[in-house]
């Protein structure tokens, strides 16, 4: 599944992209109980938009080494229609209705496992039009819009920690939100239920890119 959701979003080492144009974007703590919410210091992103792509170019720290971490797209294709600015009360809220005006799209964007450093390099890439990896099952299949004008729709990425992999363990060989999670939490405080065994997953660190 790997393969295959590589052929619309890749992750990849930083020698991959030609050049780190754009504007910088801070890295931000996110929904870890461990920290308060913000920028982390150190970290930053950056963003190519071509004619059909958005890439993103990672460089955080703060990480927990050893853990499997997966990157995820939010796309808002008509940000017009946000509340009050594009962010996650317009997710929430697609999932809770199940209308979504703002075509908000979430996608898978890559795995991989922390460093001992806690440092990562690391670049991911959406596609106009692609859903391979999008997350089509209940509750998520409101938020399975494509990338539809990469010059125009407004992108997070989130980095998702999926708990401790086994030494030598190469990044999770799926494409799946909740793979390895028990639970997912918010802060500290679960808000969804997956499985009797595994990980409190959480979303360790948030980049909005301009």
């Amino acid at each position: 599944m790997l393969i295959a959701a590589a052929v619309a979003l890749l992750i990849v080492g930083v020698g991959a992209v030609s050049a780190n144009r754009g504007v910088a974007s801070s890295v931000m703590w996110f929904e870890d109980a461990l920290h308060e919410p913000g920028p982390i210091a150190g970290a930053f992103a950056t963003q190519q938009r071509g004619y059909y792509s958005i890439t993103a170019q990672i460089h955080t720290t703060g990480l927990t080494p050893g853990h499997r971490y997966t990157a995820w797209w939010v796309i808002y294709n008509n940000p017009a229609s946000c509340v009050e600015g594009c962010g996650f009360d317009d997710v929430t809220s697609a999932l809770t209705t199940g209308a979504n005006p703002v075509a908000i799209g979430v996608h898978y964007g890559g795995s991989f496992v922390a460093a001992a450093s806690g440092k990562m390099h690391v670049g991911t890439r959406i596609l106009e039009n692609a859903v391979i990896g999008c997350q089509n099952s209940a509750p998520y299949a409101a938020l399975c819009e494509p990338l539809i004008d990469a010059a125009t729709a407004e992108a997070t990425v989130f980095l998702q920690d999926h708990g401790p992999a086994a030494e030598g363990a190469p990044p999770l060989a799926t494409d799946a939100f909740s793979a390895g999670c028990k639970t997912y939490t918010r802060l500290g405080t679960v808000v969804a239920t997956y499985a009797e065994t595994g990980f409190d997953c959480f979303g360790a660190q948030i980049i909005h890119l301009p």
